[in-house]
């Protein structure tokens, strides 16, 4: 998982089931409103 700053957003990079997991089921409202980009 990495963080960086793009413009006046901040991007997180998810990688492995994992990590991807956690941020979509345990922390659901946490990541519910973010912009997906492929």
């Amino acid at each position: 998982t990495k963080s960086y700053v793009s413009g006046p957003k901040k991007v997180v990079v998810l990688a492995g089931y994992k990590a991807v997991k956690q941020a979509l089921v345990n922390q659901a409202v946490e990541f519910g409103n973010r912009d997906i980009t492929p």
